[in-house]
């Protein structure tokens, strides 16, 4: 008999990312990845923008441990931090339509 897939952490995410980010100005959207049923993180806020994209995420990879079991982890592909702006520029001018959800 298959495993049955474990949930998503989402409220493990959010939690993360309100730790992370307390001042609430960011929104978390999960995109299926098309692979092995791991997703993409997306957090779009304003915070750290003077940061480079890459050491945006790395503060979510560090906090992992801390947030999310190994279990956990393994439904996650990777994390994308973008600023709004970025955001609209790379995601939704994409020819590439990416459907996801936003936590709420």
């Amino acid at each position: 008999m298959p495993n049955k897939p474990s949930t998503f952490p989402s409220s493990r995410i959010k939690k993360m990312v309100q730790t992370l980010l307390p001042q609430g100005k960011y929104e978390v959207r999960l995109s299926d990845s098309g692979f092995d049923h791991r997703k993409v993180v997306r957090v779009i806020t304003p915070a750290w923008k003077r940061l480079q994209r890459h050491e945006r995420i790395l503060k979510f990879i560090e906090a992992e441990p801390e947030f999310l079991s190994p279990e956990d982890r393994h439904h996650i592909l990777r994390y994308s931090v973008l600023t709004p702006q970025e955001f609209e520029r790379h995601v939704k001018e994409s020819p590439i339509k990416i459907t996801s959800r936003a936590l709420r």
